[in-house]
C-alpha cells in the first residue's frame, strides 16, 4: 500500500515547481501514475506549470497533455497547456488548440487580457 496519496503527490509536485526541478516532477508524476493514483486536473495544472519552466521539456508538455482525455481537460488544464505553449514560442499551436475551444469560454479572454506581448500573435475569431 502506497504512503501518498493525490494530495501528498501534488504537494511535491507544486514544491518541484517552485525550485525549478522539472525532472524530479516527472519522475514523480510517473511514479503516481505506476501507483495507480488518478491525476486530477490540479495534478496536471502543477506538473504543466513545472515542465514548462524548462525550455527543453515541452515534448513532455504536449505529450502529458495529449493524454489526457479531451472531454476531462478543464478550464485551468487547457490554460496551463497555452501558457506553456506561449512560453515556448509555439504561437501555431497556441492558436489550433484556441479554435478549438468555444468563443464564450472565459478561459481565452482571461488568456488574452494576460498576455500583452503575445497578443497580437493569436488569431481567434471574436465576432
Amino acid at each position: 500500500m502506497s504512503k501518498h496519496n493525490i494530495v501528498s503527490y501534488n504537494i511535491l509536485l507544486n514544491l518541484y515547481g517552485l525550485y525549478y526541478q522539472s525532472d524530479k516532477a516527472l519522475k514523480t508524476y510517473h511514479q503516481m501514475c505506476q501507483q495507480g493514483h488518478q491525476p486530477d486536473d490540479k495534478t496536471y495544472v502543477l506538473l504543466l506549470h513545472t515542465l514548462c519552466q524548462t525550455p527543453n521539456k515541452i515534448n513532455d508538455v504536449k505529450r502529458i497533455f495529449s493524454t489526457i482525455e479531451e472531454h476531462k481537460r478543464g478550464p485551468m488544464v487547457t490554460a496551463a497547456m497555452i501558457a506553456a505553449l506561449t512560453r515556448a514560442q509555439l504561437f501555431d499551436e497556441v492558436n489550433d488548440l484556441l479554435k478549438k475551444l468555444p468563443k464564450e469560454n472565459i478561459l481565452f479572454y482571461a488568456m488574452k487580457a494576460n498576455s500583452n506581448e503575445t497578443t497580437e500573435k493569436f488569431h481567434y475569431p471574436i465576432s
